[in-house]
């Protein structure tokens, strides 16, 4: 019987006189209890969500769960890539392109087809630019980058352009519409966009959390021919501005990109960052809240904190095995978190610590704590990082392998 008032350790199971740890038990029951959480509808009774104790970090296996994604994995992926991406980034990619004046040169000042200031969708003074999300593929890139090659279709704008001394010692004043190379001027082009979204181990973090973020946007644009028309005469030298194209793609490349760039860092930010609204303990001892951005930031950085990815709580054994445990009160912390390896190569591994602690200790039977497992790091598997299933020889798409 335990000490009234205490709560037994279901974590362990009896035998030749002492309690021992069974793991493969332990995941099943954490197994049981995430099958629980995924019914709709469902109170996901047998877990309890909570942080897995701080004081005993000490006490969970770094790679003793691994993953890989195969190159059919990715491919299957990239298949189902489009609506992904048109999730994160619903209606396309909208952005206000800002009015820049005062310079050498001038864009989404008043047009000469128009004749009106350039107004965005949010009322700001500017061009807005409206892309669709084409194709899409995953490029695995070593160490540790999947590269997201997306093609942005219906490509159209009209973008009232100056420019001073460009060609032949004369200015620019032209309407300049982007649009498909050897077509006409109304014929939306595309422009390619590769973005490097890094798999990295957050070393500075207790339990070696996986971080994921973006690099810089890289836009292609040749694909795409420039009009420059005057107006009906409004303009200035459009005729002789073919001369200036090399001129404007860089322009338009140099100021889209960071929009662009914005716009893809903002939807990953929210989607794997932690996020906060100014109450204590949101944030780890290493970061602050930032309430403007509603998200954790590392001290002193625009960095964020990375989203844990896993699961955190306490299985709650009366709950999920009934008359199996004697405790019907007991508990065990449960910690299944992604992180400790991240790796590209023709596909992308993964892997993620565990840890079981329980939350009492029962004097039914004496502890011999000697029975836990080491809390070294796993090696990882040459099967599970492998592309094929060594029973079958057949590719698959995701393993996922436990070490016990």
């Amino acid at each position: 019987m335990s000490r009234s008032g205490e709560r037994g350790a279901g974590a362990t199971f009896e035998g030749r006189g002492y309690r021992r740890w069974n793991p493969r038990a332990m995941v099943g029951l954490a197994a049981m209890a995430l099958a629980a959480c995924s019914s709709d509808g469902c109170g996901c009774d047998g877990l309890e969500t909570r942080p897995f104790p701080v004081e005993h970090y000490d006490k969970t296996t770094p790679t003793s769960t691994q993953i890989r994604v195969t190159p059919t994995g990715l491919g299957f992926i990239e298949d189902n890539l489009e609506p992904l991406i048109g999730e994160a980034l619903p209606g396309g990619l909208n952005f206000c392109l800002p009015k820049d004046v005062g310079g050498g040169t001038e864009l989404c000042m008043e047009g000469f087809q128009s004749q009106t200031q350039e107004i965005c969708d949010d009322g700001s003074e500017g061009c807005q630019l409206s892309f669709d999300i084409g194709s899409a593929r995953l490029v695995p890139t070593p160490p540790s980058t999947l590269l997201v090659d997306v093609t942005l279709s219906n490509v159209n704008p009209t973008i009232p352009f100056k420019a001073t001394n460009i060609v032949f010692g004369l200015d620019i004043e032209c309407d300049v519409t982007i649009h498909q190379r050897g077509m006409s001027s109304s014929t939306p082009t595309t422009i390619n966009a590769k973005l490097p979204v890094n798999f990295d181990i957050d070393q500075s973090s207790a339990l070696k959390d996986l971080r994921i973020n973006t690099g810089e946007v890289d836009l292609d644009l040749s694909e795409a021919a420039f009009d420059f028309d005057s107006g009906g005469g409004r303009g200035k030298n459009c005729g002789l501005a073919q001369g200036a194209v090399a001129v404007f793609r860089g322009i338009i490349i140099d100021l889209v990109k960071p929009q662009l760039q914005e716009a893809l860092d903002g939807a990953l930010r929210e989607n794997l960052c932690k996020p906060c609204d100014g109450a204590p303990g949101q944030c780890s001892d290493r970061a602050t809240c930032d309430t403007d951005e509603g998200l954790c930031l590392v001290n002193g950085t625009s960095e964020c904190e990375p989203l844990p990815l896993g699961i955190e709580g306490g299985l709650q054994l009366g709950t999920l095995i009934g008359d199996f445990t004697q405790e019907p009160d007991a508990e065990v912390d449960l910690l299944i978190r992604v992180g400790d390896h991240a790796r590209a190569n023709d596909g992308l591994e993964l892997a993620a610590r565990t840890g079981f602690q329980q939350t009492e200790l029962s004097d039914c039977a004496p502890v011999n704590l000697g029975s836990r497992p080491p809390f070294a790091a796993i090696p990882l598997s040459p099967t599970i990082n492998g592309n094929t299933n060594p029973r079958t020889n057949q590719p698959f798409m995701v393993g996922v392998g436990l070490h016990d």
